[in-house]
């Protein structure tokens, strides 16, 4: 791809990923070639997930659930995150290859944690340490 396909190219995004699963949407006069004006972001995100809704492989859904960002985030650095998180289907895992030569396939590695198979280890389950609504900023680094 050359560079100058590359700048013509970013005119026409609507919305760009920075990771394969989180979705930003390319705001005008947030991000630097912005395109989409704060009032139509609401329709944008819209097309998006129908979109991404409706995409198939070998008639399986790949995407399980998509998520918005006031859904999963909050907080002072809500504006910077993602518009929209993609939950793959159990088959699927997103990933970005730019050289990719087909949408899907095998790459060199093959698993994947799920949202299903997570889970959490204490050394004394007696002790009732998980908060009810949990979250990431309260995990504690064991320096053990």
């Amino acid at each position: 791809m050359s560079m100058m396909w590359y700048k013509l190219e970013w005119l026409v995004y609507k919305a760009f990923a920075l990771d394969p699963a989180r979705i930003y949407i390319n705001i005008l006069g947030k991000y630097p070639r912005g395109r989409v004006k704060p009032e139509d972001r609401e329709t944008v995100i819209d097309e998006h997930e129908s979109s991404f809704k409706s995409l198939e492989i070998d008639a399986r859904k790949v995407i399980n659930r998509i998520y918005r960002k006031e859904e999963v985030y909050d907080g002072s650095f809500l504006s910077q995150a993602p518009d929209l998180v993609l939950v793959p289907s159990r088959a699927f895992k997103l990933k970005a290859d730019l050289n990719a030569k087909e949408l899907c396939g095998r790459g060199i590695f093959t698993g994947k944690h799920t949202q299903q198979d997570a889970f959490l280890m204490t050394n004394d389950p007696s002790q009732d340490i998980i908060p009810d609504k949990p979250c990431i900023s309260d995990v504690v680094v064991y320096n053990g």
